[in-house]
């Protein structure tokens, strides 16, 4: 369907498309997609590695590379999930777009229209803020060439490198512009990836939240149907049916909403405990860096602005598992105030289950033992802060 795709979902299809990673583009551009992108990250990471064996015993050193590398593998392990969970992706995908056609969803389709805004709203917001790091990181490197135009030394002033990069015996300083450009190139080819794969995971979420809200619409208005005119007021059991009916439908929208939001966990629970795990230790390690060089302004402020993009990035997959818990807990309560008391028993005993069901809101998890919430979100932050003391308490 290519409607939500084009008003909706446009930069993600685009962005993995790129990658390699849309489900339905043609099996030649996505192995040229992934081929590129393998050939990429391999191009910069041994360059890094090379350089974390030559700097081996200079605690600095090595952190500094550290902290890119895992970083790095963060971004790899967003990559090959989707190439492992393609046939989940897929569905999911495939899920989205045949929700705008189906009658089960189409008198709430401006409930579904709301959700998918959202979800390019926060698609463009997190391209922004991203895509800003990348200019922080392509911009530091030029300081030093600017300053000695506009106030010189009698020496050069020290290059910076946005990436701790080694070629072997080739001299750095005398490929400085090659070796910019590699670099600026891979940051460019992560964050892209980081935006491609975190965007269309929130817009999963978005739209599991406006299946659950549809839900919940329906339930608001589950006794309607009196109003119908094709309904034999009359007959006690036309309104029998037909309420029972209207509970049923309750009942299979709620069951696709809750195996959606499943199908978003399987898919996801494995990559967010690699991806948590390592963005909590790359935070520290930035972290450290950053305390470490509080003399240095400019390598401080380069760190500080890792940490800062690191810690906007968990807060971006903490913010669609907590609205997926709230939207889900939110049936619980709205199957209780529907107007169940005007129905059958056998009807109750539905609403009954339904109710049973909604107790235990969806979640989304990491590794299926950490939920990804406002709440744990606030710990591995406090974590960080406590481990960041440490370290300003050894400086001093």
């Amino acid at each position: 369907m290519d409607i939500p795709d084009r008003l909706y979902y446009r930069i993600n299809k685009i962005l993995l498309s790129c990658l390699g990673q849309w489900p339905s583009q043609r099996t030649l551009y996505k192995y040229l997609g992934r081929t590129s992108y393998a050939c990429a990250v391999i191009s910069v990471n041994v360059p890094m590695i090379i350089r974390l064996f030559e700097v081996w015993g200079d605690m600095d050193l090595v952190i500094d590379c550290i902290s890119i590398l895992l970083s790095q593998a963060g971004t790899c392990m967003k990559f090959l999930n989707y190439i492992f969970n393609a046939e989940k992706i897929r569905k999911l995908i495939y899920r989205m777009q045949t929700d705008w056609k189906s009658d089960t969803f189409q008198p709430h389709l401006e409930i579904l229209k709301k959700y998918a805004l959202e979800g390019k709203k926060l698609t463009q917001v997190y391209s922004v803020c991203m895509y800003s790091t990348l200019i922080t990181f392509v911009l530091m490197p030029v300081v030093p060439k600017l300053m000695d135009v506009i106030m010189p030394l009698n020496a050069s002033r020290s290059l910076i490198y946005p990436l701790p990069l080694s070629y072997g015996n080739i001299n750095v300083d005398k490929y400085y512009i090659p070796i910019m450009i590699h670099a600026d190139c891979a940051i460019l080819i992560a964050i892209t990836t980081i935006v491609a794969m975190d965007s269309t995971y929130a817009v999963y979420v978005e739209h599991a939240c406006g299946m659950f809200a549809a839900v919940g619409d329906r339930l608001h208005h589950l006794m309607d149907f009196r109003e119908k005119k094709f309904i034999d007021k009359s007959s006690p059991s036309d309104m029998e049916k037909a309420t029972y009916q209207a509970i049923v439908d309750c009942i299979e929208m709620h069951k696709e909403a809750i195996k959606f939001a499943n199908t978003i966990e399987s898919s996801h629970t494995f990559v967010l405990l690699l991806v948590v795990g390592l963005s909590v230790l790359s935070m520290s390690v930035a972290g450290y860096q950053v305390i470490m060089n509080l003399n240095k302004p400019n390598e401080a402020f380069r760190f500080l602005i890792f940490v800062l993009a690191q810690f906007f990035h968990l807060f971006y997959l903490s913010w669609p598992g907590q609205k997926l818990i709230d939207h889900s807990e939110r049936i619980h309560d709205l199957v209780y105030d529907a107007k169940w008391y005007e129905t059958s028993p056998r009807s109750q005993k539905l609403i009954l289950l339904m109710m049973m069901r909604s107790i235990e809101p969806c979640k989304l998890t990491a590794g299926k033992f950490f939920d990804m919430s406002f709440a744990n979100f606030s710990l591995v932050n406090i974590t960080n802060y406590q481990i960041d003391q440490s370290f300003l308490h050894i400086k001093k």
